[in-house]
């Protein structure tokens, strides 16, 4: 007789796997309508049936699109697009080692001469003071290109954008705020690779119930976050996570740093 526990997923409807795996890849609201030729009423429906088949409908409002996307997950892989590229993965986890030194600069090295070097030296500082002005400078450059300012945004949506010169470890995160407010809250998690220069955050949640938040403005804070940061916004979500509160953030943690905003409605 075989006892194993079976799985949710299994018991999903065709139209509803579609949806979940739709969701795991990434896509809006509003590109699973257009996919599925369903209008929204018929798309939050599939949600409120996915959340009953997962067994996940009791649990707080805060927490059930949390495990709904961790299924998403599950069921399906992502598109090659989402996920970090290998190189890239490792570039997070592993600092850069540093250069060999130049051929050029290892025969000026065995030269004896008090000229040879006085100018290894000089080399050696400016290589230096360039070094220290790189990491203590802001030298990333991130841009948000989904929505753009002042668009319609659904309750939960995805948020896009463009990010170039993070150093190792860092991450990009999106936080919410009402309009007229300064408390942050955190979305998700850090910020999925989309190829080269890209990055998405999918279930972005704008407000606390789908239709309070009608024609509400909403800021996008888009922030870069060093290891240290990444590990008190994880810390927060997985505190909320718990206790179904998100109370939202007063300020960003140390060693993160603000780098795009936008405001958006809610439709």
């Amino acid at each position: 007789m075989n006892n194993k526990p079976r799985d949710p997923l299994e018991s999903l409807k065709p139209d509803l796997q579609r949806t979940l795996d739709l969701i795991g890849q990434g896509l809006s609201p509003k590109e699973i309508q257009d996919r599925e030729q369903i209008g929204e009423s018929g798309y939050y429906a599939r949600i409120d049936r996915i959340y009953e088949a997962l067994g996940i409908a009791s649990l707080p409002r805060s927490r059930r699109w949390g495990e709904l996307m961790a299924f998403a997950r599950e069921l399906g892989t992502p598109e090659p697009e989402n996920a970090p590229p290998e190189e890239a993965s490792r570039e997070c986890e592993e600092p850069d080692k540093p250069p060999a030194p130049s051929p050029w600069l290892k025969r000026l090295g065995d030269r004896k001469t008090t000229a040879g070097l006085g100018l290894a030296a000089g080399v050696l500082l400016v290589l230096g003071a360039s070094i220290v002005l790189l990491w203590k400078g802001n030298v990333a450059a991130v841009a948000i290109t989904r929505p753009s300012d002042g668009a319609a945004v659904e309750y939960i949506d995805t948020v896009e954008g463009t990010a170039a010169g993070l150093r190792p470890g860092e991450s990009v995160w999106v936080l919410i705020t009402d309009a007229d407010d300064n408390v942050y809250h955190p979305q998700v998690g850090p910020a999925a690779r989309v190829g080269e220069h890209g990055w998405r955050v999918v279930g972005v949640r704008f407000g606390e119930e789908r239709t309070l938040g009608i024609g509400k403005r909403y800021r996008i804070s888009v922030a870069v976050a060093g290891p240290p940061a990444t590990s008190t916004l994880d810390d927060y979500l997985d505190a909320g996570r718990q206790s179904g509160s998100f109370p939202g953030l007063r300020a960003l943690p140390e060693g993160a740093r603000l780098q795009a905003q936008s405001i958006v409605v809610q439709r």
